[in-house]
């Protein structure tokens, strides 16, 4: 991608549009994968953009306190991602052939899932 999508203006503009979303954030996953296969990563944020290699070296310096415990504390853990995907449901307060849906009630028991779970390799 080139260097201007990411100055402010063109940001702004392009985080509107799905497509180029799409394209980066596939890009960025892209990345962070390759890098988590042969080390520890701490990956910041799609749309956190340094602009040069001084900017870096001053987040860096400025987090490194926070970065090194963050590292320390996920070395030898993987990160799993889990999507749920939920096919809408007609609205039955919809008269018959209306557009509305409505997306079906999540479980309560999945809430019992919320507790922290460590992984090692």
């Amino acid at each position: 991608m080139p260097a201007q999508d990411f100055q402010e203006t063109a940001l702004r503009r392009h985080l509107g549009d799905l497509d180029w979303l799409q394209t980066v954030a596939r890009a960025h996953h892209t990345v962070i994968e390759a890098l988590a296969a042969r080390t520890t990563v701490l990956p910041l944020r799609l749309a956190t953009v340094q602009l040069d290699d001084g900017r870096v070296e001053a987040m860096l310096s400025e987090g490194a306190d926070e970065f090194s415990h963050a590292l320390r504390r996920l070395a030898g853990h993987l990160e799993w991602g889990v999507k749920i995907y939920v096919e809408p449901q007609p609205d039955p307060q919809e008269p018959e052939g209306g557009s509305r849906t409505r997306m079906p009630p999540v479980r309560r028991s999945v809430r019992r899932w919320r507790r922290p779970v460590r992984l090692t390799s």
